[in-house]
């Protein structure tokens, strides 16, 4: 998250805490949420070798950048104020093509999640990108503002749900089961597993809340490696995938 508040001291410190940890992670596609565009932080990007940098155009934008070569570039809206980021990339060799998506779907509602969700993998669809016999390689990151039950220990979820019903919060708005049905995994849910960086029956928490909303998610693709770790200054923790092709 980075976003340019009234003090500037904090936003400055905000945005080194993440360039400083673009830099350690040295991924080749990077999606930020809940970004402002701001002109001396694309710069830092580019300097540090992503020659691709995109934001998108709604109230609650994402930007996607990368260092890898685009060949074809897309943003689909979703609502009045959420969109998704697409970047059909060349791997490092040059041999194939991997779809990276990138969204952030309604904090609020999850009703208005699956709609917003709906219509994504509805263009997907039309994009020929995924449904049918599609062999196309995508992997989706995500805000997508909703726990899963499958990611808690029964105790754990129960308090995860009494909070839920105390908010009158979903406690399923589907989007999971959407995102199955159409061929994707979430990276921990895959098997083999990969490796990761926690030694729980889970994953950690990606949240201030103590909890999991932030997702990646492969078709045709297998995750090697993930880890959760921090995001300078940001109320979420960062994400990182190693990814290989089926």
């Amino acid at each position: 998250r980075l976003e340019q508040g009234y003090n500037a001291h904090s936003y400055d410190a905000c945005k080194r805490g993440l360039v400083d940890a673009i830099q350690d992670v040295d991924a080749d596609v990077i999606v930020l949420n809940e970004y402002c565009t701001e002109k001396s932080f694309e710069k830092e990007l580019k300097d540090l070798g992503y020659s691709y940098v995109h934001c998108a155009a709604v109230d609650f934008p994402t930007a996607l950048a990368t260092r890898l070569k685009v060949k074809e570039q897309n943003e689909i809206i979703m609502s009045e104020d959420r969109s998704a980021l697409l970047a059909q990339v060349h791997t490092k060799d040059d041999d194939e093509l991997v779809w990276v998506i990138g969204t952030h779907v309604n904090y609020f509602s999850g009703e208005q999640r699956m709609k917003e969700m709906q219509v994504l993998l509805k263009e997907l669809e039309d994009m020929h990108i995924i449904g049918g016999n599609m062999k196309a390689r995508v992997v989706l990151v995500a805000d997508l503002n909703q726990q899963r039950e499958n990611d808690y220990t029964p105790d754990e979820w129960e308090r995860i749900r009494s909070g839920m019903l105390y908010r009158r919060s979903s406690q399923d708005d589907g989007v999971a089961k959407m995102l199955a049905d159409r061929g994707f995994v979430c990276a921990w849910d895959s098997t083999p597993p990969p490796d990761t960086n926690w030694e729980t029956s889970h994953a950690p928490a990606t949240h201030w809340s103590g909890t999991i909303v932030d997702y990646s998610y492969g078709c045709n693709v297998s995750p090697l490696a993930v880890s959760i770790g921090c995001a300078g200054w940001s109320d979420h923790r960062m994400t990182v995938c190693d990814w290989s092709l089926l």
